[in-house]
């Protein structure tokens, strides 16, 4: 929110400082976020008087004038028509920054003449786009007097953040009570002036909506209050006024929509002006039906959607509640007579009406944060008053439909409490005033085992206040958080982390030893990137996307092969990208899931005189999404290798023929392959490049009780060779499978050892093997563990796992048993 220093001390009453007022701003918990000093800005525009001028002798148009501006008397070539003797101008000496442009003035000779500064005209000091004549200011006005100071732009503006459940601090007067509270001021107290009508109702107002009032489901308008004024005339705002509402960052627009925004931003009471003559009938409010179309002030044509609050006359719908006005009842010059609205309507409705239609208004703002319910009428009231006093006419009626909410309960304060959360013994009495300045309604009780304490009752303009403990943080913040002790931190059992972050953090170690490089990105894409990828549910659009993200992602590899293109772009020979976030294919918080993704392209090996450098390929990308697998806690033996169905919604993103996945029974645990060429291509990368998806959320990892200790065997390791003729059409990942069932303990095979590893050296087809037929070899490597194996152990394993591999697959051992 913005506002000047003015304004502030229009409802403060202070002698600190701009700082000392923004140090206080910070410490009660208003961060100020910038604050500008027009007349730092402005400081090198002086008034400068011509003390001579005359024609250029090598242009026309062009006059050479000489400027005092207090202190030198300086020579400026002007093209203005009417810079002559006499005048007093706006004067910037070379170095200075023209406001409107950024440019810095630089000393020049134009036509032969020299030229030290500039007389400046509107434009350059962006006051309007007059640039043809320089500014005139007043005669008598003293050479060298600021600029600022003379147009009354001495007033610095102070920006600072709201939280989202202060809505009463969106408004000066709110500021500055708490600031009165924390002792920076005094609060003066709010006009109560209160017109008297001198008529009856000429339009009634009714609340058109089915029973829905609950805590759950509120009212869409609890209570509605309205004004006619007659015999206005609506010209422009006072100079001060404008000044006000152009410090918030608002354009004035005519007085009775000045009047509106002021409240707005003074008070926190969002009122709405029609013009009477334009209102057809008598007023309701009811919820708008699917369809229907509103026509707004900001020149917008909306389709409304059913459910949503609209004030409506006998020509349909006249304003969107609590967000916007229409055209059909707007205020222009001719208005006369003026309708003027104060409602209550709920914030929640509001909040998501103006998220739907992309309204993003002052009235909405505060309406969806709450605003005092009780201030409704005297709001409406005052700023009727000062209708009449700055366009004339009188108030003829009010009307008011609905009723208030009751008021807030009483909240319970022990007297030791806020000692027991803080450490900071604040007394009893303090507390008290700190509340009562804050506007609590305060007594004295002995509730509590010592029998004192607080029994506090929150204003109608506080929301946020139900517990004991925002009772705490309002005292502490008023009476300063540096009052807090720093006090010895104790040790304490550290509560476990959720499975989830620990698996995530197990994943992403391991894959950071693979070589792996984390990224981390939005979790939105482009949409030419979300062209290139599988079809995707177009719910997942952004209806009001930021940048270039127009949809929630449904994976990451997007992201991450922009990321390798970038990276090959700029020399990089090869690269190794992974990232676990999330991935969305719906709505509905069952639709979201984690994902590790993982990407590499280029070299997967280095060049090297002792090794044949080569690409990343398929086998690369199955090895990071085993070792990912792993790390989450899925044994290795559980998973299977299947090809990957063209059935999956990512399987478009992988190249057809080069593509698999990782399964436990009828889940897939992991994709990974190469990337589609075409994918790639559309997120900007031409080569080949590797892809792996582990989707982390369907894994059932098996408990793990910490690492266990390393205890090496003292037993020597051995190796066995097995050459196996299996079917060309045998997946070698099942071979390897039948070997590690074939050596699990049984009655029959009593061995007490561990299969270290198993390995493929070699295949082959071709003669003398049959067509259809390929010879798979493999290297297992045993370790004994309790004593060492017999050549006798060792043939009853071989016979073990030919039995097995030829019950499963059909495979036999070939010619020479290994």
């Amino acid at each position: 929110m913005k506002f000047s220093f003015s304004w502030l001390k229009r409802h403060l009453i202070t002698d600190l400082s701009l700082q000392d007022i923004a140090t206080r701003l910070t410490q009660i918990g208003l961060e100020v976020e910038e604050i500008e000093d027009p007349r730092a800005r402005l400081a090198a525009f002086v008034a400068g008087k011509v003390i001579e001028c005359r024609s250029h002798p090598n242009a026309d148009r062009l006059r050479v004038c000489t400027v005092d501006d207090g202190q030198k008397h300086w020579p400026v070539v002007c093209g203005a028509p009417n810079a002559r003797k006499g005048m007093v101008g706006v004067f910037a000496r070379a170095g200075s920054v023209i406001p409107v442009t950024g440019e810095v003035l630089k000393a020049a000779k134009i036509r032969g003449q020299d030229s030290r500064g500039m007389l400046c005209s509107s434009y350059e000091m962006g006051v309007d786009e007059n640039h043809d004549t320089i500014i005139e200011l007043p005669q008598g006005t003293a050479p060298g007097t600021p600029y600022s100071e003379i147009a009354g732009l001495d007033d610095p503006i102070l920006t600072v953040a709201i939280t989202p459940n202060r809505g009463d601090w969106a408004c000066v007067h709110g500021i500055a009570r708490d600031l009165a509270a924390a002792r920076a001021g005094t609060l003066r107290p709010l006009s109560l002036t209160s017109p008297s009508p001198t008529g009856s109702p000429s339009v009634t107002v009714r609340l058109d909506f089915p029973e829905i009032d609950s805590p759950i489901d509120p009212s869409p308008c609890r209570f509605f209050a309205l004004a006619c004024v007659r015999g206005v005339r609506n010209g422009q705002s006072p100079p001060e006024i404008r000044r006000l509402l152009e410090s918030a960052g608002l354009r004035p627009l005519s007085c009775l929509v000045d009047v509106t925004n002021f409240f707005t931003l003074d008070r926190a009471r969002p009122l709405h002006v029609f013009d009477a003559d334009k209102v057809c009938g008598d007023i309701v409010l009811r919820l708008a039906k699917d369809g229907e179309r509103f026509d707004g002030l900001d020149g917008k044509s909306y389709t409304l959607e059913a459910g949503m609050t609209v004030i409506c006359d006998d020509n349909g719908i006249i304003s969107l509640a609590g967000i916007m006005g229409g055209m059909s009842t707007r205020c222009d010059e001719n208005t006369t007579d003026v309708l003027v609205e104060a409602a209550v309507f709920d914030p929640r409705r509001t909040a998501v009406t103006g998220r739907k239609l992309m309204i993003l208004s002052d009235a909405r703002y505060r309406f969806e944060r709450g605003i005092d319910e009780v201030a409704t009428v005297p709001g409406l009231k005052q700023a009727c008053a000062m209708i009449t006093d700055l366009c004339g006419g009188q108030v003829e009626s009010f009307f008011e439909v609905g009723d208030h909410a009751p008021p807030a309960g009483t909240i319970d304060l022990p007297e030791g409490f806020i000692k027991k959360m803080s450490a900071v013994p604040v007394p009893l009495d303090r507390q008290a005033e700190i509340l009562t300045d804050l506007g609590f309604t305060v007594s004295k009780n002995g509730k509590d085992k010592n029998g004192s304490g607080l029994s506090a009752q929150p204003p109608t303009w506080r929301h946020d206040q139900d517990q004991p403990m925002d009772l705490v943080e309002e005292i502490l913040r008023i009476h300063g958080y540096e009052a807090v002790p720093v006090l010895p931190v104790q040790a304490t059992a550290r509560p476990s982390a959720h499975p989830d972050s620990r698996r995530d953090a197990r994943v992403r170690l391991a894959l950071a030893m693979r070589g792996l490089n984390e990224t981390v990105a939005y979790s939105f894409m482009a949409e030419d990137q979300a062209a290139h990828l599988a079809p995707i549910d177009p719910r997942l659009r952004l209806a009001n996307p930021l940048g270039e993200g127009s949809y929630m992602r449904p994976t990451a590899a997007a992201h991450l092969l922009a990321g390798c293109a970038r990276n090959l772009a700029r020399g990089a020979s090869q690269v190794a990208l992974f990232e676990i976030g999330p991935a969305y294919h719906g709505l509905a918080p069952e639709d979201q899931e984690t994902q590790a993704v993982i990407v590499r392209c280029g070299e997967a090996t280095g060049r090297h005189w002792l090794a044949t450098a080569r690409a990343v390929d398929l086998f690369d990308m199955k090895a990071d999404a085993l070792a990912g697998l792993e790390a989450a806690g899925v044994a290795r033996h559980s998973v299977q290798f299947h090809d990957l169905s063209n059935d999956d919604p990512n399987a478009g993103l992988y190249h057809p023929g080069q593509r698999g996945a990782w399964v436990q029974g009828p889940r897939v645990l992991a994709r990974f392959g190469m990337a589609h060429p075409a994918v790639a291509a559309g997120c900007g990368l031409e080569a080949p490049a590797g892809l792996c998806e582990i989707l982390l959320d369907t894994l059932t990892p098996r408990a793990r009780k910490g690492f266990a200790p390393y205890r090496p065997s003292s037993l020597q390791p051995v190796a066995r060779d097995y050459a196996f003729i299996v079917p060309t059409a045998v997946v070698i990942e099942d071979l390897l499978r039948c070997v590690r069932a074939a050596l699990k303990p049984t009655k029959d095979l009593t061995i007490d050892l561990a299969i270290e590893s198993i390995a493929v050296f070699d295949i082959y087809e071709g003669a003398p093997l049959a067509d259809g037929e390929k010879s798979v070899a493999l290297t297992v490597t045993y370790q004994p563990t309790h004593q060492a194996l017999t050549e006798s152990q060792l043939q009853n394993l071989e016979q073990a796992i030919s039995s097995r591999a030829h019950k499963d697959l059909g495979a036999r051992l070939r010619d020479g048993g290994r």
